[in-house]
């Protein structure tokens, strides 16, 4: 039997004990990342043979590296009309809405830039000539002849209006979404990432896919398939070099633009959204005003409520108007022969007025 007046004796902690931990803590780490990467690698793979299953994904030479080059529509239709992206991933899905009727008489072809929407990457400098020139090179090397309707969209829009102005004869027309104003920039200093690095390496990880589906909404408007496709593309685009170095040169790039714009006698169509507000009534049966517009459109205003979105509404009116004259209108005066259409509402136009933005864009093809 235990005396109990005795001391019971201490085991001494094994030495070593945290190291051990970490080590293994290190080890299991190691082991996740090299499995996620795996299976990141696997999936990669498994997308971009569906993507070329459902017609999304056809690299074709730029040079040095290929872009991806899709088609929809009717091969030899009246028109070729060329897609120009804005800033953004999966951008031939989101204006769809807008293209189903263009496609059943036309071509359309969809370039995505280098490191875009499953087109190799590239580190050099995305200079408005490279762009450019990257566009040209693809359609000769795919067999797609002159002359071509450019359809563009945001900073696509410059890019278009880059094209139109130093080779005319390969346009025959130009249709331009709410297009960058090429308005001449002061800081031109390159806007560098300091995310992007770490960007890459969760994306290349497989974090980027767990990440994806965990928090990033779903389109409605998207069939699974389509959810799939798009989701491929804004990964791939989220780790690229090339859509990072692309957005560090947006200022340089229109100044290059705005010393080349000149006038051509190509049809040109400026759907103005974003500044194409023109009445009281296109506010208020469109967005409407909020306690964030009437905060910025009437901070200090003195009066009753409706006197106060009064005042909103004409100060909304005055900066939309004041955007026009000093921006818009003499931009689309160096290129000349440009219609205007008014469609105001936000600057992703083809996502919430598809269908009337569809039938401006049809009705000006139509007439070339």
């Amino acid at each position: 039997m235990a005396d109990p007046t005795k001391e019971v004796e201490k085991k001494p902690k094994k030495k070593g004990g945290i190291k051990k931990f970490f080590r293994r803590l290190l080890l299991g780490l190691v082991i996740l990342l090299a499995g996620l990467f795996i299976f990141h690698q696997c999936k990669v793979r498994a997308d971009l043979k569906f993507l070329q299953e459902k017609g999304y994904y056809n690299p074709v030479s730029a040079g040095e590296y290929s872009l991806n080059t899709y088609r929809f529509g009717k091969e030899n239709g009246d028109h070729r009309i060329v897609v120009i992206a804005g800033m953004g991933s999966g951008f031939a899905l989101d204006i769809r809405r807008i293209t189903a009727g263009l496609q059943q008489e036309n071509d359309l072809i969809f370039i995505a830039r280098a490191g875009w929407d499953g087109s190799e990457d590239s580190r050099d400098e995305r200079s408005v000539q490279q762009i450019v020139e990257d566009y040209r090179n693809v359609l000769k090397n795919a067999g797609i002849p002159a002359p071509y309707v450019l359809m563009a969209h945001s900073i696509g829009g410059a890019y278009g209006s880059y094209w139109v102005s130093k080779y005319p004869e390969e346009i025959e027309a130009f249709v331009n979404i709410d297009g960058t104003y090429v308005t001449p920039q002061e800081d031109t200093q390159e806007q560098s990432d300091g995310s992007a690095i770490l960007l890459k390496a969760a994306v290349n990880f497989g974090i980027g896919d767990l990440f994806l589906h965990a928090f990033y909404p779903k389109e409605e408007a998207f069939s699974a398939e389509e959810q799939r496709v798009y989701d491929f593309m804004l990964t791939q685009s989220l780790a690229s070099d090339g859509a990072n170095k692309e957005g560090a040169v947006v200022a340089r790039n229109l100044n290059e633009i705005n010393s080349v714009l000149t006038v051509t006698e190509v049809p040109k169509l400026y759907i103005s959204a974003r500044d194409g507000y023109q009445t009281k009534e296109d506010i208020l049966n469109g967005p409407g005003l909020d306690d964030w517009d009437l905060d910025h459109y009437a901070p200090d205003f003195q009066g009753t409520e409706v006197e106060r979105r009064d005042a909103a509404c004409a100060n909304w009116l005055a900066q939309c108007q004041e955007n026009r004259d000093k921006e818009l209108f003499p931009y689309l005066e160096k290129m000349g022969n440009c219609t205007v259409e008014y469609i105001p509402g936000s600057h992703f136009i083809y996502e919430t007025e598809p269908e009337r933005t569809a039938e401006v864009i049809e009705n000006f093809i139509n007439e070339l």
